[in-house]
């Protein structure tokens, strides 16, 4: 996936200051979300959103094989 003019100035100094391995620290960052906005066209979510929605999926229980909300939450 290409990089925006932001994620190229990033990887720049990070292998500036990493030197072989900057690279690798740097995917490494936007795959744990350190840091976003580096690829074109990719979803950029924080972290506080990745766990909201993983909240909002854990509302749902398992019953005989089908998903459904709990009674009483909306």
């Amino acid at each position: 996936m290409p990089l925006t003019d932001k994620g190229e100035k990033v990887m720049a100094a990070m292998k500036k200051q990493y030197g072989k391995r900057g690279e690798q620290v740097f995917y490494a960052a936007a795959n744990k979300g350190t840091i976003s906005g580096v690829h074109e066209g990719a979803r950029d979510m924080s972290r506080s959103a990745c766990l909201e929605r993983f909240a909002q999926n854990m509302e749902r229980v398992h019953v005989s094989g089908h998903f459904r909300k709990k009674k009483g939450k909306k």
